[in-house]
């Protein structure tokens, strides 16, 4: 069976973004848990099914959005947030929800993120 463009397109960007960032096999495959050989089986394209659990977080140790990880964009989010959630464990439910919100956040837009940080202040979950 061969593997769809958009499944080509996440394997090749992984593995690119892995390399760039000088991250290891085995450090991304422990925070997602999963062992090393089941991830560089994914870099590789030689998944039979990737589920969307892992897909999610191994772009989340990447710190990159899955719109750019699968090709629906080439807009490579920045990543200033990356000390942040590479100290989260994929693994723990309140730190993968956490995490979530985060990447959500980095989606937004400029304004959107003022309407989010001003909700945040009116329900005193954010100080300056």
């Amino acid at each position: 069976m061969a593997k769809s463009d958009r499944t080509e397109c996440f394997c090749k960007r992984i593995k690119e973004i892995r390399i760039s960032k000088k991250i290891s096999p085995r450090w991304i495959a422990k925070k997602v848990g999963i062992t090393k050989a089941e991830y560089l089986q994914i870099e590789a394209g030689e998944t039979e099914h990737l589920d969307l659990e892992t897909a999610m977080g191994i772009a989340f140790v990447l710190d990159v959005n899955m719109n750019y990880l699968c090709g629906f964009s080439d807009k490579l989010l920045p990543t200033n947030l990356s000390t942040v959630l590479n100290d989260f464990d994929v693994n723990n439910e309140s730190e993968n929800l956490t995490r979530t919100i985060l990447h959500e956040v980095m989606l937004m837009d400029d304004e959107e993120k003022k309407d989010f940080e001003e909700q945040l202040r009116k329900e005193g979950l954010f100080e300056d």
